[in-house]
């Protein structure tokens, strides 16, 4: 082993003794207005810095540099010419204030590639992609621009993370939703953050990424909006879809809705076998009407230079009524039954940000959010079961940024978090409150950065039976080297606890069909979720970028459906596991190819691993690989027409009791702008020739056996218009058409 360390370090040390870490300063403006978010990049002949100019236009980093070496500042931001200098001698720059200034600004902007490296910036906690609409068809929205970016997978379903991750969404720190997210014009957006490793602070509950969403501050007023028109051609799906924006110099207000009917029909084919050899099997034909709809509305008033407050509202519903058949093959009867799933999500929510001095900040945050559902099934009493959630919450976040520390760069910050939760299921009305406090310190230093989160939480439960106290400490802490030739290598670490929603916890019965019948669990505790991932990203030239990971997760206390036999009926409820583990790896990357062509891809591999204890399950254990794989290839063909094809999979979905297989969801979107881009043609064809159409689950036990097929076409032709008026056409409010993307799969 030492033969191999001593050349590397030898190889090191010879590569840097003559090197020194020199510390660049400055700011950047236009016309002596401060320029902030514009892009920084320092070359010499060692290195390369690339930073990020804060609100006041400033800028601080390091480099290594030697003597007789050339140091050049170059500064991009869109709507502006680039900049830059160059410096033969450190005395020209060290302890010195660089002053920047764009000579020009321009409103066709020049054509960027998001995977060029001078557009992204990696540091330990997140990497920043600085987005060029010129990319892409004018008025695209934002969730077809993040199909473009390395690890993202953008499906009807939403967003994830190297395809099996969730994501939370912000927009201008405001968590928003994926209906937000589309809404949203490219030309309106900044710069986004994937964070891959996030803090608990986003949600100790919540074990996926973040995407942070940083939209340009405009300088016009308007009042502008839209107006859409979608007919899906096979399923006739149909809607009018409003949407409106305005602002002055004192608010800037946006909204939208949307409407939609919801119909499907499905089978499901079903066979069981218990080990008293005793079978169950049953036919299911489901023929569903339902209808969806989404409000959301956003107000951000500019109270001063240095303060602004933003509040956001938005509630989605959905209802489906079906009348169903069972037919039971042992003797062939026929039972129908009607049955009523409706669920109402609620959420308001609020933030103060008040900036104390150049990099100061105080924040404040509040949300209330209300969660109902309900179901209902004639074959059992008619009567609707309720689960319903309310949430009260508040915070305060205390930032310090741009930190001189230890020769290097530093930003801190500091928060108290209280929740408030009231449930409500069966009569039965458990109270949770939650306090938290975090310290977070992100510190970058030549060609390491290192990210800590230390969250400390105290949890009380209290029901009218019993209560209960426990503590958590959560940390989270990623690290980040780079290599020569535009490499990076990282690690990650983070604790999560994961607590059971109101459905979970809810025992009063719910029948599904007649032969299956699920209940929650009252006493069911919080799984702790611990994960380790190792991540490798490699830039070639401006046209591609390559990514390798790897990742190990281990639940404690995992709660997943477990099945129990009473009467003629299967009972699935929820427990606690004796534990499960998952170990995995993804590759793939984004590239540029010639006449505007783009290509993102994802592959991975992952192995599941589930167990329990409890004696009296009808499943004991469950394992298996999976693999899963995401592709997007688009075009915008003589800048007129914009081509997509999506393809997405994952061939095997493990639970306790059942390992479901998938088939490949593929769809084709095509759209043009016309009349000077004030309307929209847009068509879209969804799960080409139904290839999602049947899904297969089966589990094969010593004791229990199962097998069962669905069937649901959701394969659909959908034409969509849009026409925009006002006085500017960039509306920051956009759809991109039915897309099917908006229904909600019943199967």
């Amino acid at each position: 082993m030492k033969h191999i360390l001593i050349p590397l370090l030898l190889f090191f040390i010879s590569n840097n003794l003559f090197a020194q870490t020199v510390t660049v300063k400055g700011s950047i403006s236009y016309h002596s207005e401060n320029t902030p978010d514009a892009l920084i990049i320092l070359k010499s002949n060692q290195d390369t810095t690339k930073l990020i100019s804060n609100r006041q236009g400033e800028f601080y980093g390091t480099i290594h540099y030697q003597d007789n070496d050339t140091l050049q500042i170059t500064a991009y931001k869109e709507g502006y010419s680039s900049i830059s200098r160059k410096y033969t001698s450190p005395e020209e720059f060290i302890d010195k204030e660089i002053a920047l200034e764009f000579a020009e600004q321009i409103y066709v902007l020049p054509e960027v590639n998001i995977s060029g490296n001078k557009n992204i910036i990696q540091k330990a906690n997140k990497i920043i992609y600085k987005i060029s609409s010129k990319e892409f068809l004018r008025h695209t929205a934002t969730d077809t621009a993040l199909k473009r970016i390395p690890q993202l997978s953008v499906s009807s379903s939403g967003i994830k993370l190297n395809n099996t991750r969730e994501v939370l969404i912000f927009i201008d720190d405001m968590e928003a939703s994926f209906e937000d997210l589309r809404h949203i014009d490219i030309d309106d957006v900044e710069k986004v953050e994937v964070i891959s490793n996030p803090s608990s602070f986003y949600g100790s509950e919540f074990a996926g990424g973040i995407i942070k969403i940083i939209k340009k501050e405009r300088n016009e007023n308007f009042l502008k909006g839209d107006i859409e028109l979608a007919q899906g051609i096979r399923l006739k799906k149909r809607y009018i879809l409003p949407t409106l924006s305005y602002k002055n110099k004192y608010l800037q207000f946006s909204a939208f809705y949307y409407y939609t009917t919801n119909n499907q029909n499905s089978v499901l084919k079903d066979k069981k076998q218990y080990a008293d050899q005793t079978m169950q099997q049953q036919t299911l034909e489901d023929h569903i009407n339902g209808w969806q709809e989404f409000l959301s509305a956003n107000l951000k008033l500019y109270l001063g230079e240095k303060t602004w407050f933003i509040a956001k509202i938005g509630n989605s519903r959905y209802k489906f009524h079906t009348n169903a058949v069972s037919y039971m093959e042992q003797n062939q009867d026929s039972l129908p039954y009607k049955k009523t799933e409706k669920v109402n999500n609620m959420n308001i929510s609020g933030l103060l940000h008040f900036s104390l001095n150049s990099n100061k900040d105080l924040i404040w945050k509040g949300s209330y959010l209300s969660y109902k559902t309900g179901d209902s099934n004639s074959y059992a009493n008619g009567n609707m079961v309720t689960s319903k959630i309310n949430e009260y919450s508040t915070e305060m976040t205390y930032t310090y940024n741009n930190i001189n520390w230890l020769q290097g760069t530093a930003n801190a910050s500091i928060a108290y978090k209280y929740i408030y939760r009231n449930f409500e299921y069966g009569g039965f009305k458990p109270q949770q409150s939650i306090h938290s406090l975090y310290a977070s310190l992100d510190y970058s230093i030549n060609d390491f950065s290192a990210y800590i989160s230390l969250p400390f939480e105290s949890t009380y439960n209290k029901n009218p039976e019993t209560s209960q106290h426990y503590n958590n400490f959560l940390p989270t802490i990623s690290v980040l080297y780079k290599l020569k030739s535009h490499q990076t290598l990282s690690a990650e670490y983070s604790k999560r606890i994961i607590r059971p929603g109101s459905e979970y916890l809810n025992d009063t019965p719910i029948t599904i069909n007649p032969l299956y019948i699920k209940k929650g669990n009252p006493d069911l505790l919080p799984q702790i979720l611990q994960s380790i991932r190792l991540n490798y990203n490699k830039e070639i030239g401006k046209e591609y970028t390559f990514f390798a990971n790897a990742e190990y997760q281990n639940y404690k206390n995992c709660i997943s459906e477990t099945m129990a036999r009473e009467n003629e009926s299967t009972i699935y409820t929820y427990n606690n596991l004796g534990k499960r583990r998952i170990a995995g790896t993804n590759i793939g990357g984004s590239l540029n190819f010639f006449n505007g062509l783009h290509i993102n891809t994802n592959l991975g591999y992952r192995y599941n691993q589930l167990s329990t204890k409890d004696n009296q399950a009808i499943v004991q254990e469950n394992s298996g690989s999976s693999f899963n794989c995401s592709l997007n290839a688009s075009s915008l063909i003589k800048k007129k027409v914009q081509v997509s094809l999506d393809l997405t999979y994952i061939s095997h979905i493990y639970s306790l009791t059942t390992t479901l297989r998938n088939n490949p969801i593929m769809s084709i979107g095509i759209e043009t702008n016309l009349l000077k881009d004030k309307l929209t043609l847009s068509l879209n064809y969804s799960d080409m020739f139904s290839l999602n159409a049947t899904s297969k689950s089966s589990i094969n036990t010593r004791d229990y056996s199962q097998y069962s097929v669905s069937t649901n076409r959701m394969t659909n032709l959908t034409f969509t218009l849009i026409f925009r008026f006002g006085r500017t056409f960039r509306t920051d409010i956009h759809e991109n058409g039915i897309n099917n993307h908006d229904l909600l799969l019943k199967r």
